[in-house]
């Protein structure tokens, strides 16, 4: 290989590889005098690699995970500094893999610069990077609930850009629903309590939304039941006798059907009978929450 020269009193040259080069300087007198020459060892350091990496899917106001493959061939990297595209500048003195927050939906190119122990400094590493939009949970449902009723559930979740590809429920009673419509359905809640009902949704590009949470209680049925008069001879006045049911209700009403003909509205009942046979008597307890109703005697 010819060696490259420069006639110029000073000289700026960019070597391609690392390592020890000879560089040789003349200075040539108008006396004729011979030239002055001198030869010095120039050391050379390699520059690093900048490479850096970041998970996915990137969504709006959630991490990622930054990590670092960059590499030098001699030396070592000690400082990183990350420019991140949204006026956030980081310098770091270590490659481990960390968390970094981008809060807007839009396309970033995230920058890393290196430099090793000499001060040699790499080219720019760049990485692309689209973060997406998250979806916001969100659904209504039906108060006022009693055992074995089932609350009607309305979904309103929105997402700004994209579309929500699967609703993720959990009714907080050892049940969860995975659903890829958003249509209303109905969940039957068979014990009495406090359940907390809640909703994941996942976007198209599979960015997961913060969980929305409505609180379910589910209400006791009481149990209507009552006595009758030992004897019970046609035209004499029968008494039906409300029993109290076990357990605390807000009683708001009293319905008695004898036969399916007439009905009385109080707490307890009197009737006389006009013809004698089987008569069939309803009972229904309301409450503040739903009615209650117990097998018909006769």
């Amino acid at each position: 290989m010819m060696p490259q020269t420069q006639g110029t009193v000073n000289a700026s040259k960019l070597f391609a590889t690392p390592g020890v080069q000879n560089i040789r300087y003349r200075i040539y007198p108008d006396n004729g005098c011979a030239p002055g020459d001198t030869t010095k060892i120039v050391n050379i350091f390699p520059s690093p690699t900048a490479v850096v990496g970041v998970s996915t899917p990137a969504c709006a106001g959630d991490s990622v995970l930054i990590s670092d493959t960059s590499s030098i061939s001699g030396g070592t990297i000690t400082s990183w500094r990350y420019d991140f595209g949204d006026a956030t500048i980081l310098v770091r003195t270590t490659n481990t893999s960390f968390l970094s927050y981008l809060f807007c939906t839009g396309n970033y190119t995230i920058k890393l610069v290196t430099t090793s122990n000499n001060g040699c400094i790499s080219d720019t590493g760049y990485r692309s990077v689209t973060v997406f939009a998250k979806p916001v949970s969100l659904f209504g449902a039906a108060t006022g609930l009693c055992i074995r009723d089932s609350v009607y559930i309305t979904d309103t979740s929105s997402i700004s850009i994209g579309s929500i590809a699967n609703w993720r429920y959990d009714f907080g009673d050892g049940n969860t629903l995975v659903r890829n419509t958003n249509t209303p359905f109905y969940h039957p809640y068979n014990t009495a309590g406090t359940f907390i009902l809640s909703l994941v949704t996942v976007s198209d590009m599979g960015c997961v939304s913060d969980t929305f949470r409505r609180t379910i209680t589910v209400s006791d049925k009481p149990r209507a039941d009552f006595t009758v008069t030992a004897l019970n001879c046609l035209k004499d006045t029968i008494d039906f006798n409300h029993i109290p049911p076990a357990g605390t209700f807000n009683i708001t009403g009293y319905l008695w059907n004898f036969d399916y003909a007439t009905t009385q509205t109080t707490i307890d009942a009197r009737k006389r009978f006009a013809t004698a046979g089987v008569q069939n008597i309803r009972y229904r307890i309301f409450t503040s929450m739903a009615a209650t109703v117990i097998p018909q005697k006769q």
